[in-house]
């Protein structure tokens, strides 16, 4: 048997050349492919498949003969031997590692018990809460944007879900759309606004039923309104002066204790105002619309909030001793610049860091507008069927007006501003969709999947010409209330959950900062481990580079999530591996096997260390 031609090839030399270089080749690959598309998605392009298990096994079955052919062994094969059997056995516990083993994420929040983690395989969840029905489908991935007829499940004879569009890697954005009901929704246009020197765009939804609605774009104010009848059109098409233009300076952004707090600027111009819990209050001491430098201070050049900068006090309420009292100045436009003064002088500061949020019209690019603004006003009649625009310059005095259509450039009349209006919807609702990220940046486990569902209405076969609904996206973690053959059914998109034979309690969730900033240098957590089966109830604590295990089980602490108002959550890596004493054992007698080859066979040793002064 050991003797035949197949055998021989499959404990040859070659094959042994040519499988370990084939999996060098794909580990290279992969290790690309990781870099470029995250950790999912190589593993449902290469780790996660038949061929990859397939390319593992020819290297283990060509060890398993290199050791077999020789059969039976000599004593000074001993060492040969023992290494192909660790190898072997090293092999063998990874296939048990891929087949049993467990690799989730457990978030907690503190003062919670929890016993389910969540694994990384993607389900659709289809619940019938009346019928105490429960159904997973496991869902096809890909490792890019797919569009195809992924998943269809009946849920009736003439009902039914199809899963057509899969999106490994998103980022949710709003967008107008139009709305699926006749005559519901409020009235929106996409324009855009340019020059040789700048271009804007920006969407506008009308918000009130009788007053326009209006946005500063810096070289224009840009106003929307519905003329519910023949006499409002004959007044917007009638000269008026533009109004006077109000908007808020914007928001102090206070990082402190790893949370955000919003100070509105024109509140903190009147006196000190307290955030943080009223532990720290905040005051502007100087606005600066424009600010420059002149003469080493630091001066306004004009009202046009053109860079927009302050100078601020901040201190533990109530104190005014200098270790208790800082000051700042801070830049909207430049955020990255330091903000404290005397940083270097003090021993310890209050660790609280400072930016700017200004309204959108507060754009640097827009210093070459000045006093130049004008108005430009839009309205759509009652029926949504004509859009009307009107222009007029900074002297109130009508440019242009008429009747406009989408696509059109149209001249503003001042500053050689043109416009054009890129979508205009008579009745629009707000939705949230994915946009696909082709490739990561940073960790891959910074975006969300998601996937695309349509409801047939007759059949659910993809031949027949049933007639479908637009459908419905579906973020990782999100569900809907769907009404499917008469039946109520919520479809939850989700990764795979696990239930633990165990609760882990979570009693105290810990962050240490860095001395005077807010940037964590450690976090740990102290829970209780509950395990009525056993009447275990066994106190520990996890830190970043101490887990605990219990029932084969092995917690990691992982990350954590702050929100302000909210107690904190805890998040673990949780991993089962049942196949790593295997493993171990393997890698040990791997190690043995190399030992007992050089000490029985001392030639190896002098083909390494050669002998000095003799000849090559």
């Amino acid at each position: 048997m050991f003797k035949t031609p197949l055998f021989k090839f499959f404990a040859s030399l070659k094959l042994a050349v040519i499988s370990i270089l084939l999996l060098a080749s794909v580990l290279t690959v992969a290790t690309c492919l990781e870099s470029l598309y995250g950790t999912r998605a190589v593993h449902v392009l290469v780790y996660g498949t038949p061929w990859f298990a397939g390319v593992l096994f020819l290297l283990g079955l060509n060890v398993l003969c290199a050791a077999l052919i020789r059969y039976p062994w000599k004593k000074s094969q001993t060492g040969f031997v023992l290494t192909h059997l660790g190898i072997i056995v090293l092999l063998l516990g990874s296939v048990v590692t891929q087949k049993f083993g467990v690799d989730a994420n457990m978030p907690i929040t503190e003062a919670t018990q929890e016993n389910e983690v969540t694994l990384n395989e993607m389900v659709l969840t289809v619940a019938d809460e009346a019928n105490n029905i429960k159904k997973e489908y496991p869902i096809r991935e890909s490792y890019r944007e797919k569009q195809a007829q992924i998943l269809t499940l009946e849920v009736g004879k003439e009902e039914g879900l199809i899963i057509d569009q899969f999106i490994p890697r998103a980022i949710a954005e709003r967008r107008l759309v139009t709305s699926p009901l006749e005559g519901v929704g409020a009235p929106s246009l996409k324009l855009e606004l340019f020059n040789s020197r700048f271009n804007l765009e920006e969407a506008i939804v009308s918000q009130h039923p009788s007053k326009p609605t209006e946005v500063n774009l810096g070289p224009a104010l840009i106003s929307f309104q519905v003329l519910h009848n023949g006499e409002e059109q004959k007044k917007f098409f009638q000269a008026q002066a533009v109004k006077k233009e109000t908007s808020t300076l914007g928001f102090l952004i206070a990082m402190a204790r790893s949370k955000e707090f919003r100070v509105p600027i024109a509140e903190a111009r009147k006196g000190f105002v307290g955030f943080a819990g009223s532990e720290f209050e905040v005051k502007v001491d100087e606005y600066f619309p424009y600010a420059v430098v002149e003469n080493n201070r630091l001066v306004s050049r004009s009202n046009e909030p053109v860079n927009p900068a302050v100078h601020l006090t901040v201190r533990k309420k109530g104190q005014t001793d200098p270790e208790s009292t800082e000051k700042h100045t801070i830049f909207a436009n430049f955020p990255e610049f330091s903000t404290l003064h005397g940083a270097h002088s003090k021993k310890t500061t209050l660790g609280i860091k400072f930016r700017m949020e200004v309204p959108k019209s507060h754009n640097p690019s827009l210093a070459i507008v000045g006093n130049q603004r004008g108005h430009l006003a839009f309205a759509q009649n009652a029926e949504g069927t004509q859009l009307f625009y009107r222009t007029q310059g900074k002297d109130g005095q009508t440019k242009a007006q008429g009747e406009i259509k989408p696509g059109v450039v149209t001249p503003t009349g001042w500053m050689d501003l043109q416009f054009k209006i890129q979508e205009w919807l008579p009745h629009s609702v707000d939705e949230t969709v994915p946009r696909s990220i082709e490739y990561i940046s940073g960790s891959g486990d910074n975006y969300l999947s998601a996937i695309h569902l349509t409801q047939p209405r007759r059949g659910i076969s993809s031949d027949s010409k049933s007639e479908e609904s637009s459908g419905w996206w579906l973020f990782e973690g999100q569900g809907k209330l769907l009404n499917v053959g008469g039946r109520e059914l919520f479809v939850q998109f989700t990764k795979k959950k696990l239930n633990l034979p165990f609760y882990l309690y979570l009693e105290k969730f810990k962050i240490g900062n860095d001395p005077g900033t807010t940037k964590a240098a450690s976090y740990e957590s102290d829970v209780i481990v509950k395990d009525a089966s056993q009447g275990v109830e066994r106190k520990a604590n996890i830190s970043m580079n101490e887990p605990i295990k219990y029932g084969g089980y092995t917690f990691y602490q992982a990350s954590y999530s702050l929100e302000d108002g909210r107690p904190p959550v805890s998040v673990f890596s949780v991993n089962f591996d049942p196949g790593r004493q295997i493993k171990y054992w393997g890698s040990l007698i791997m190690v043995l096997g190399i030992l007992v080859m050089f000490y029985m066979n001392p030639q190896y040793l002098s083909l390494l260390f050669k002998r000095k002064g003799q000849p090559k």
